[in-house]
């Protein structure tokens, strides 16, 4: 902790950023047991962290200004210590898409403009503030050896979806479905987000039955992995796909969502087979050892990448 908060202050340094704590003080605080650092408090003993009070105050003294007062510098202001405070408490943005959106159409007005917030945008803010102030300490997970972890991949292709799932006790599992009429209406990126969703709810039952405690996700759209990592989307129809995977009870399991290659995406042929030559949408838990599997897979999502017309038959 003490080299990153080194790093931290580089890094500002570098950028021109000012922070009034000077490191020395700083890294005195982290030997701490307890402190409070850039308006979080961290509590090493209990293992929690939890929003300062001076932050907490700010929060709630910003819903009580008058909307017709409030200037584009206290809403940009009141977005970003929402936003700050969603990083530490781990609240989904995607909830909270208005405000979001009113933020995007008024950036680069003079900040002392009236800012006729939406009302939409307004409910959006009051509510998120409510919900942040309503939360206790979080607590720190700490890596658990008696739970596995799991490694995700999903992919959308024009034809439905996959998903392959790979247990750190050498299981696979597998699932396929078909896109509707209405589904292939979406563009791609939407449709990445949403195999995601409904691999994530097909999953939830052998995920949680075999005690999986940090699941890593992989997907090879760059579009629907920021929209995850922001936990918002400019994009309707992406963010409310965000809002139900974050919704999830599998997303407090989430250790890690990173980019795949396409031709590196195990999910990829399961997407573009036909169902039938899978497993049933509605019964896709197909376990295998590792040592017997896996191959079989890796070579056929090699042999689809390198001849795309053959992958239907392989």
């Amino acid at each position: 902790l003490q080299d990153a908060l080194v790093c931290l202050y580089k890094i500002c340094a570098r950028l021109s950023v000012i922070i009034n704590e000077p490191m020395e003080t700083a890294l005195d605080i982290i030997r701490a047991r307890k402190y409070e650092f850039l308006g979080v408090v961290y509590d090493h003993s209990a293992k929690e962290v939890k929003l300062g009070d001076h932050i907490c105050d700010r929060i709630a003294m910003a819903s009580t200004i008058p909307r017709d007062k409030l200037q584009i510098l206290d809403v940009l202001a009141w977005y970003g210590r929402l936003s700050y405070a969603s990083m530490v408490y781990r609240i989904s943005r995607a909830q909270f898409y208005h405000a979001t959106k009113y933020l995007r159409r008024r950036v680069g007005r003079d900040l002392e403009a009236p800012a006729h917030l939406w009302t939409s945008a307004w409910r959006d803010m009051v509510r998120w503030g409510q919900i942040i102030l309503e939360m206790g300490p979080c607590r720190i997970r700490d890596p658990d050896g008696t739970r596995g972890t799991a490694t995700l991949f999903t992919d959308a292709s024009g034809k439905g979806y996959g998903g392959v799932l790979f247990t750190a006790a050498g299981e696979i599992a597998i699932t396929a479905g078909r896109w509707s009429e209405a589904d292939i209406q979406w563009s791609i990126n939407v449709l990445e987000a949403r195999a995601l969703r409904l691999t994530l709810g097909v999953l939830h039952d052998v995920i949680i039955k075999r005690s999986v405690g940090c699941l890593d996700i992989r997907i090879d759209n760059t579009s629907a992995l920021g929209a995850l990592l922001k936990t918002q989307s400019p994009s309707w129809a992406l963010n409310k796909e965000v809002q139900l995977i974050t919704a999830s009870p599998l997303w407090g399991l989430v250790r890690s969502v990173q980019y795949v290659r396409s031709e590196a995406n195990l999910a990829d042929l399961p997407s573009r087979l036909d169902t039938e030559l899978l497993v049933s949408s509605t019964n896709p838990f197909c376990y295998r050892k590792w040592c017997n599997s896996v191959q079989h897979l890796c070579d056929a999502g090699a042999n689809a990448t390198h001849n795309q017309a053959h992958s239907s038959s392989v």
